[in-house]
């Protein structure tokens, strides 16, 4: 809203945070997901998904978390490292005609996985 035009219509994008642990187990030739909730706060968790996705999409009027990296972020370690989590995944899956989110690091696309490995 940094540069709010009394002329143009703004939308606000909410998002649900399935903040489920995902185990992937193999047996034999069977492989299985497992999921299990977790032990992380729900603030927590807006927080790391949130500079997840400040730090993937890099908007123009965000400073923080834009160059950071952020497995190597006190908060990260923190929260997911010293808990013994391997990977934190954003995944972010958009549907509609509002539903496009882009900026000039990253085009749109329907489907997009955040992958950081910790």
């Amino acid at each position: 809203m940094a540069n709010k035009n009394p002329k143009k219509d703004y939308f606000v994008y909410f998002f649900e945070i399935d903040e489920n642990v995902v185990i992937q187990d193999k047996h034999g030739s069977s492989n299985i997901l497992i999921r299990n909730s977790n032990d992380i706060k729900m603030d927590s968790i807006v927080k790391l998904c949130e500079s997840s996705l400040i730090n993937y999409y890099k908007p123009k009027y965000n400073k923080e978390h834009v160059d950071t990296i952020l497995e190597e972020t006190n908060y990260v370690k923190k929260e997911l490292t010293s808990n013994g989590y391997s990977e934190m995944i954003t995944e972010v899956y958009l549907e509609g005609p509002f539903g496009k989110i882009s900026t000039q690091s990253k085009k749109f696309k329907k489907y997009t996985e955040i992958k950081i490995s910790l």
